[in-house]
């Protein structure tokens, strides 16, 4: 089940998420990991705010909630697709991705998929004409 963790340094407000620290094996921390291998593990939130008798609740059973990475990728001008390097850790995982309507022609998206080394491929059904166009991406880890 979860654990009540007192005495120890919280920032924000109640209700922020808790995450799995990638510096420090076995602990936890308040910063968001946004490194292109790191996969932000919520694994509890915060229940009092006070720089050293702060009170967190972990769950590290509970599933991985929010979204992993997002990010912006241009696809070219006279080119159908672009891909960018999430990191390994996002192999075989789910991406979604949408664009404005800010194309010179009329297209969408058609695709974004995640390879099984981590690089996500952003497909439009045509040429997004001049200038290209910038495409918005949610990427999900294997799993979620």
């Amino acid at each position: 089940p979860y654990r009540i963790v007192s005495d120890v340094a919280t920032t924000g407000a109640v209700g922020d998420p808790v995450y799995l620290s990638v510096a420090t094996a076995g602990a936890f921390t308040q910063t968001k990991p946004t490194g292109v291998d790191d996969i932000p593990v919520v694994v509890g939130v915060v229940l009092k705010v006070d720089g050293t008798t702060g009170v967190v609740r972990l769950d590290p059973g509970k599933e991985v909630r929010g979204l992993v990475k997002v990010g912006t990728i241009n696809v070219a001008n006279s080119a159908t697709s672009a891909t960018a390097a999430l990191g390994a850790n996002f192999g075989d995982g789910r991406a979604v991705a949408t664009m404005a309507a800010t194309a010179t022609n009329n297209v969408t998206v058609r695709s974004a998929a995640i390879a099984s080394n981590g690089t996500l491929t952003v497909t439009l059904s045509g040429d997004p004409g001049s200038g290209g166009v910038d495409v918005t991406f949610v990427a999900y880890s294997q799993g979620l």
